[in-house]
């Protein structure tokens, strides 16, 4: 017979008593490190979750000032077209304020060039419609110029020859033509003649007149001269 141990249990059964509470040992160390593994676990997704919201919350801010930044470069793309169109705009301003000053300088050519008329001699002081240094017929540049005596208009002398052989209306305004002052190129006044010796004289086929200062160009024929 199997022999018993000091506490009076047999030997087996002191033997299973011991696996159990080595069995119960184990299960309880397993359980323990399974609970310290849930609570690592749980922990590890707490902070998991802190740092998506973290993340969420560093993602929102970054949408937010990738707005803003998008409507900065909007509001500077707009400063920068109105920039451009104030410099467009000015560039526009200033070519006009050239064309003006260019036509301030004519005008101021002109007034001299009546002042020197008025003090060559006092009786023609009435208002000239200059339209330029250039004909308003032809487009060219006076060399002899005829002003017209009502309308105060101002031809070169070629054109109004040519116009004299089929009107005697000024054509520019139609006024009628019933005499001119003929300049040379100096601005000097060189005759007077009336519409009337003027077809007399191209009838009567006489000298035409040029002009007596000479520009190293041909003299151009004038309208006749009745002396």
């Amino acid at each position: 017979m199997e022999g018993r141990s000091d506490d009076g249990q047999p030997p087996s059964k002191k033997r299973m008593d011991n696996n159990s509470t080595r069995l119960l040992q184990i299960s309880t160390e397993v359980e323990l490190k399974a609970r310290d593994d849930l609570r690592k676990l749980d922990m590890d997704m707490h902070n998991a979750n802190v740092y998506h919201k973290g993340m969420l919350d560093r993602l929102k801010q970054l949408s937010n000032k990738l707005k803003k930044t998008q409507n900065a470069a909007e509001k500077l793309q707009i400063m920068i077209k109105n920039t451009t169109d104030e410099i467009e705009k000015s560039k526009n301003e200033q070519d006009e304020i050239l064309t003006v000053r260019r036509k301030l300088e004519k005008q101021t050519t002109y007034y001299d060039f009546c002042k020197h008329l008025l003090n060559i001699d006092p009786e023609d002081s009435g208002l000239w419609y200059f339209t330029g240094d250039e004909c308003p017929v032809c487009l060219e540049k006076y060399k002899n110029m005829a002003k017209l005596n009502r309308c105060q208009h101002l031809l070169c002398v070629n054109c109004l020859t040519s116009w004299l052989e089929t009107s005697h209306s000024c054509p520019l305004c139609i006024s009628e033509i019933i005499g001119y002052d003929i300049f040379d190129s100096t601005l000097m006044r060189a005759k007077y003649v009336t519409a009337t010796e003027h077809y007399h004289a191209c009838n009567s086929k006489v000298d035409v007149y040029t002009s007596p200062v000479s520009d190293g160009s041909e003299s151009v024929p004038s309208p006749p001269i009745i002396v």
